[in-house]
């Protein structure tokens, strides 16, 4: 959240240092998805600590409308933003600012686990057996399926490319590519095509959001 606010400030400042290089703003966009997409594998990992199996379906499906709402209230504000203030580039820095400091908040106060704050550990009584089985079977590169009776805790996170072989994460993933990739063409793309054809304000244009 820190990252993604400095980059967002890098981009309201292009008004106030003059650049016009549409480089710049595709190099800040990029920076800016890269600190977005670590934000998601920690919030997974933070609830996953705080949260059991038998409720962590309802808890993650809740906590993942934060995508929508946020774009629509994002769309909301900048367009409010773009005719109030008098720069573009405060559109940009005061947004920036909000999320830095909710960043430096979550980083000083947010517990990652229960026992942190002396609360006992989730109920895991929903286990996946199956799932369990899987990914231990990943982790010990075993080919004969034999079952690894260690204790959970102990059992060190899988890599990456092993990640990619539980089945099903390819495909979901390169579904959802697709989707972000409709989805935010549509975002970038509404206001200016609203404005050409019915010439609503800017503040206005965002209340269509694509969502």
């Amino acid at each position: 959240m820190i990252g993604t606010g400095i980059t967002m400030c890098l981009m309201g400042m292009a008004e106030y240092w003059k650049i016009h290089s549409l480089a710049y703003f595709v190099i800040m966009q990029v920076v800016i998805g890269a600190f977005q997409a670590t934000g998601w594998p920690a919030v997974v990992a933070v609830i996953g600590n705080w949260v059991g199996k038998g409720s962590r379906g309802l808890i993650m499906g809740i906590w993942n409308s934060h995508t929508s709402v946020g774009n629509i209230l994002g769309g909301l504000v900048a367009g409010a933003e773009a005719d109030s203030l008098s720069t573009w580039g405060l559109s940009f820095i005061l947004p920036a600012i909000v999320i830095s400091g909710i960043g430096v908040v979550v980083f000083l106060f947010l517990p990652t686990t229960p026992q942190a704050v002396g609360l006992p550990a989730p109920s895991q009584s929903n286990k996946d057996e199956d799932e369990e089985r899987l990914i231990r079977s990943l982790q010990n590169n075993s080919e004969d399926g034999e079952e690894d009776e260690r204790d959970p805790n102990d059992i060190p996170a899988i890599s990456f490319i092993q990640a990619l072989r539980i089945p099903g994460v390819l495909e979901f993933s390169i579904a959802l590519f697709f989707a972000k990739l409709v989805c935010y063409t549509f975002l970038f793309c509404l206001p200016n095509y609203v404005n050409s054809i019915i010439s609503r304000p800017s503040n206005r244009q965002c209340e269509l959001p694509p969502r």
